[in-house]
């Protein structure tokens, strides 16, 4: 999504697992989510993020240069220029 830019439906996101759920009772959605937060276990938590933290090795290093790496693509002027098009004018880049 973050190279084509191309938008998607909220259904499509919630087919994808990007979000949670999809409705129009955020309030209600909301309850749901943290009641659920709350009631797991710290350190199954605790756990599960030292295991994903031992098999995906992003160490202090890397998450700088990945937050350099980010910042320089976001402002560089091509794609400054870009997110002022789509801001002003709803232009995606391929519409030029």
């Amino acid at each position: 999504m973050s190279l084509t830019a191309l938008p998607i439906t909220a259904d499509q996101a919630l087919q994808h697992g990007i979000v949670d759920a999809v409705g129009s009772n955020t309030e209600r959605e909301t309850r749901t989510l943290l009641s659920r937060i709350y009631r797991m276990d710290c350190s199954t938590i605790e756990r599960i993020k030292s295991y994903y933290r031992k098999i995906w090795i992003i160490d202090d290093d890397m998450e700088k240069l990945a937050a350099r790496e980010s910042a320089d693509v976001i402002l560089s002027d091509k794609v400054q220029k870009n997110i002022y098009n789509f801001i002003n004018y709803k232009k995606f880049p391929w519409d030029e």
